[in-house]
Order: C-alpha cells, then sequence, then structure tokens
C-alpha cells in the first residue's frame, strides 16, 4: 500500500529526499547514541564490529576518538568503556586487529574481554556468547563495582632473552595451565631476521619458557598468532591469554 507521500511524489513528479546510507559517518552515534547523553550510565561495553579490521591501524586510532568521545559527550573522563577483542575468524588482517586492540587498553578505565576461544572459521558471529558475556561481567565486576574476583588472563609483562630460550613473565597468572585436552600449542620464537618458528613451552611458576631448534638466537616472541590460531594457555580461573606478539627487553 502506497503512503500519502509515496502517492504524491508520484502524481506531481517531486524526487523524494534520500536519506543517507546507514554507514555513512556519524550517522549511528548522532541518531542512537548522542540522544541518551548525558544519561547516566555506569560504563559502556562494546563488542566490536569488523568492517574496518583490513586496516588495523586506522581502527585502532578511531578506537581511541570513539572512547574519548564518548566520555566527552558525557562529561565523565573516566567513563569505563570495557570491549570485546575479535574472536577467531578466517580473515587475513585478524591478528594485527586484535594487536591493535590490545594496545588500546592503556587508555585509562579499560579493559578488554578474550574471545580467541570461541570463534568460527565461518561464522563471524560466535554462538558461544555466554563466555564473552561472563567475561565482561567480570571486569565490570572488577574494575566498576570493586569485587576481587579474576577478570583477566594471562597477559605478558616481560619477555627476557636466556641463551636460546625466551622466559616470558605473565600476570593474571595464578594457576597457570594448559587448558584441558591441549597441549602447549600456538607459541612461536624469531630471531632478528624476522622468521617465526614454532616453538615448544613450558611452564615455570607465572612464567613460561620457549625454545625452538632452528632459532639459535631468539629475540621475539607471539601466541595465537593467526586469524583462527591453536591456543592453550588459560589460568586458575579459567580464563584465557589473548594473542600477543612481544619482543625482549633489551639486555
Amino acid at each position: 500500500m502506497l503512503s500519502l507521500v509515496s502517492l504524491a511524489v508520484l502524481l506531481t513528479g517531486v524526487p523524494r529526499p534520500q536519506e543517507p546510507p546507514t554507514n555513512a559517518p556519524g550517522l549511528l552515534f548522532e541518531s542512537a547514541i548522542r540522544p541518551l547523553a548525558p544519561s547516566a550510565m555506569a560504563g559502556v561495553l562494546w563488542y566490536q564490529g569488523e568492517s574496518n579490521a583490513h586496516r588495523p591501524e586506522l581502527a585502532g586510532r578511531l578506537f581511541r576518538m570513539l572512547v574519548t568521545d564518548w566520555r566527552r559527550a558525557w562529561s565523565r573522563p573516566k567513563l569505563p568503556f570495557y570491549f570485546v577483542q575479535l574472536p577467531a575468524m578466517g580473515r587475513a588482517n585478524w591478528p594485527e586487529f586484535r594487536d591493535v586492540q590490545a594496545a588500546c587498553l592503556d587508555l585509562p578505565e579499560t579493559g578488554m574481554a578474550v574471545a580467541i576461544d570461541v570463534g568460527h572459521p565461518t561464522d563471524v558471529h560466535p554462538t558461544d556468547k555466554r563466555p564473552v558475556g561472563e567475561r565482561l561481567a567480570r571486569i565490570a565486576l572488577t574494575k566498576t563495582y570493586g569485587r576481587n574476583i579474576p577478570f583477566a588472563g594471562p597477559t605478558p609483562s616481560n619477555v627476557r632473552r636466556e641463551g636460546r630460550r625466551l622466559r616470558i613473565e605473565f600476570t593474571h597468572a595464578d594457576g597457570l595451565a594448559w587448558t584441558h585436552g591441549r597441549g602447549p600449542v600456538g607459541f612461536e620464537v624469531a630471531g632478528e631476521e624476522g622468521r617465526f618458528h614454532p616453538a615448544t613451552a613450558e611452564i615455570d611458576g607465572h612464567q613460561v619458557i620457549l625454545s625452538a631448534p632452528d632459532v639459535r638466537a631468539p629475540v621475539e616472541a607471539r601466541y595465537a598468532w593467526a586469524p583462527v590460531p591453536e591456543w592453550s594457555l588459560i589460568n586458575g580461573a579459567g580464563l584465557p591469554a589473548a594473542p600477543f606478539r612481544k619482543r625482549a627487553s633489551p639486555r
């Protein structure tokens, strides 16, 4: 059934005004977010879209601007902003995009829920969403509401070289372990030439020691660095480590 406006356009030939495309810059913010400010809210839980994952550096800059702009809109420079790192998915740029997301944790009052263990190679929307929601809740309960519970997976804080081995120190590493049914998979090391090789890994307290027969002088480690990576490292709360790439500290 034609509306009166549509019928009038047909009869008069007057062109109908065109609506902006749904991905026009600022459209969603102006229509869906700005009307909410400055209503009271405790913080933001953000699940990142994927349409700009092929440009990770630009996406990282835009995400930082988004956080800053929302905080300005609410007149709250420290508005909590907790987000989800992209899960496993068969797209080439996703390792770099996840790394950019993790780097945004240097913004104050932020937190990142890791989802590397719940993705699917061909489905951009993981069906197992409960762990993601629970991990976001852990972050909010700890950082916003003051609960004393584990809220992050093992996080590398330092890498140092010991001869032909790399020793990685982790925070949030109480009960550091390999997840049930998996061995120590997903680790790689590289020398100065930058060529990564699969590494063997062993846990030593809150640390992981890596080595590879083909790398005599390792200087860099990475973990779960693939669109759909192997993963294995968790802490005692069952929270997985995020994918990472980290160089050894200078001696």
